[in-house]
């Protein structure tokens, strides 16, 4: 899959070299912090996917986009990877 982050809700962008950026996201995360996006460093569509099924179980609906930001696609708990890939041009 490679690399997950959680990006925290309220929380600001790091910045700096990638080193500080990296130092910046491997810090524990709060007990009481709200994830409002993860985002997977260089995975395969398939295995976004199927994260973003196992994350609309507990959710609900949930926004998968691919690398660019450019397409999105809403993976809602009664979806299947199959279902998603037959409407998403960019999981094949």
């Amino acid at each position: 899959m490679g690399g997950v982050s959680l990006h925290l809700h309220g929380a600001k962008v790091p910045e700096g070299t990638p080193a500080e950026i990296r130092a910046a996201y491997e810090r524990p995360l709060p007990a009481d912090g709200l994830v409002e996006a993860i985002s997977f460093s260089k995975p395969h569509p398939h295995a976004v996917l199927r994260a973003a099924c196992a994350m609309s179980a507990v959710w609900g609906p949930v926004v998968a986009m691919e690398d660019s930001g450019c397409e999105s696609v809403v993976v809602s708990p009664s979806d299947t990877l199959e279902s998603i890939c037959a409407r998403t041009p960019w999981a094949t």
